[in-house]
């Protein structure tokens, strides 16, 4: 988690709202951005774009939508003009207007706990949330809960968090920003995978350029983490050049700097394609001022830190309240678990506990609020067992022998309800695995008739690979899936399923072998999320076997 500290004041004011609004306003603007605007409900918020034809970032932005025929921009103030221009120039007939919206005060709230300290913490759970004269605007531009409060009264008295915390907190989170690490850029070069583009909502400007880069499998250069092991060359200005050799440059380097979290100095970086592999160390030098200084990186996949999420959070305060209440902090818990089920109205161990603890403080005095709790779970989950068990142990300590039996024959109810679902999924999973070998023995078939044809053909070695693995053949498996290798050596789903056969066998090392190629080809490729999965079995096969 990030520590408690939360940016006030002047931070915020980089950013500002434009609304764009209309009864064409939804139409105008799925034309416009990359991002698919219809997908959007009241409340919804999304990362978004406007593109030139050749597909370079002319803006980014958070766009939400505020009514059926009202959607909010927020962006950086640099990028005011150049959103206004662009969204003008294009209205014709279409009834849209687009306004930027004055607030006399503007605040960012960023940290683990920032969801807490909020004018109205109930509502954390969408992106956007109107004020009495405002709104609250979700961003992801952190690791943890960010928050961007356009209001017309300082409602809020916090610390002020540095613009340098602020960086290091976005660098962590991977995110580069407009105007200050990249201009001229496309915008596949932050991710082939962006969450700002739709690649199937239909035409919009620049997406004939990025459907063929996407065809090719991946751009030249590409938004990468680096982690410095260098201390010279740790100052240089963002956009500095990264050269191999002085022959060969390796990319530009963006934002960067320490960060106490992770106890390293990292950095974002637009590398060349065949450098983006994950672990790879690479060494050069970094011309500043004339001089040049050396620097070795480490090139990692992007976030340094995973997103911190409100269920994250509420797990962690429900166990500090367990703890409390152990610790016979009643009171203490109490208040903490209605927290948590503020932060996660979906999470019904909090609801369960919360429940519990107010029938037992205060002998009882607390009763009617434990049974008004428990009602809450069963209206989230109807079959939820403890709901009704407890409503018949709250009951009976209140009096209510009727209405205890009642909750109780409920409760009974759910318990044989759900033996005889669990009993049916057993036998659907079961019924599914067979259909599952059954299928694959029959493609089995289809593909040797193919071999025989031609025994080098790709898919028809890549696909007996796989069905011998469905059907627990790893051994024979493993035969067609490195002749597919040989026939292709960067297919990438052939070193996956390697890495599954190996893995199935017992022989880790090998296994994490083929997992580590996969990863090397798939970043070279920028197929992301492959790359992912099989780092992900990489690390936790590194873990394993304690290295």
């Amino acid at each position: 988690m990030i520590e408690e500290t939360f940016p006030t004041g002047k931070l915020a004011q980089d950013y500002l709202l434009i609304e764009v609004k209309g009864e064409d306003a939804e139409r105008f603007l799925q034309a416009q951005t990359t991002s698919d605007v219809k997908a959007l409900q009241i409340g919804d918020g999304q990362e978004s774009s406007l593109l030139d034809r050749k597909a370079k970032v002319i803006a980014y932005f958070n766009l939400y939508k505020k009514s059926p025929t009202a959607f909010l921009i927020l962006a950086p103030e640099a990028q005011k003009q150049a959103i206004i221009e662009h969204l003008e120039r294009f209205i014709f007939a279409d009834k849209v207007e687009v306004v930027p919206l004055v607030f006399p005060f503007c605040q960012l709230v960023s940290g683990s706990h920032a969801s807490l300290k909020l004018p109205s913490p109930a509502s954390t759970r969408a992106a956007l949330m109107p004020l009495n004269k405002g709104f609250i605007a979700r961003i992801h531009i952190t690791p943890c809960p960010t928050f961007i409060i356009f209001s017309e009264e300082d409602s809020l008295t916090l610390p002020q968090l540095s613009r340098e915390e602020l960086l290091i907190r976005r660098v962590e989170a991977g995110q580069a920003e407009f105007l200050t690490d990249y201009s001229d850029s496309l915008i596949v070069e932050l991710s082939l995978s962006s969450p700002a583009v739709s690649y199937t909502k239909g035409c919009f400007q620049g997406q004939e350029v990025l459907a063929r880069v996407k065809a090719q499998g991946s751009p030249s250069r590409q938004l990468v983490g680096l982690v410095l092991k260098s201390s010279e060359a740790i100052n240089f200005p963002v956009g500095s050049q990264f050269h191999l050799n002085a022959e060969e440059t390796a990319g530009t380097l963006a934002s960067h700097g320490f960060s106490p979290r992770l106890s390293k100095h990292i950095a974002l970086a637009f590398l060349k394609r065949d450098l983006r592999v994950p672990g790879r160390e690479i060494e050069g030098y970094v011309e500043v001022e004339g001089k040049r200084l050396p620097l070795k990186a480490q090139v990692q996949v992007l976030p340094f830190m995973e997103p911190e999420k409100d269920e994250d959070l509420a797990q962690s305060l429900y166990e500090e309240a367990l703890q409390d209440f152990t610790a016979g902090n009643g009171a203490v818990a109490i208040q903490t678990l209605k927290q948590v089920v503020l932060l996660a109205p979906s999470f019904e161990d909090g609801y369960e506990a919360l429940g519990v603890m107010l029938s037992k403080v205060d002998d009882g005095k607390h009763i009617d609020e434990a049974i008004a709790c428990m009602k809450e779970l069963a209206a989230l989950n109807p079959d939820s067992i403890m709901a009704h068990a407890n409503l018949s142990v709250f009951y009976l300590e209140k009096g209510d022998k009727e209405m205890a039996e009642e909750e109780k024959a409920v409760s009974m109810s759910i318990r044989m309800r759900q033996a005889a679902k669990e009993a049916m999924q057993e036998k659907n999973a079961r019924e599914e695995q067979e259909k599952e070998r059954k299928e694959a023995a029959e493609r089995i078939k289809l593909f040797q008739e193919v071999l025989e044809i031609d025994p080098d053909d790709l898919f028809a070695n890549q696909g007996l690979g796989n069905c011998y693995n469905i059907l627990g053949e790893h051994e024979r498996a493993i035969g067609y899936l490195e002749k597919a290798i040989a026939i292709k050596e960067n297919h990438t789903q052939c070193y996956e399923d390697l890495g599954k056969a190996y893995e199935a066998l017992g022989n880790l090392a090998r296994a994490a072998e083929y997992y580590g190629k996969g990863v090397e080809i798939a970043a070279k490729k920028g197929d992301m999320q492959p790359l992912k999965a099989m780092k992900a079995k990489l690390e936790a096969l590194l873990l394993q076997s304690g290295k």
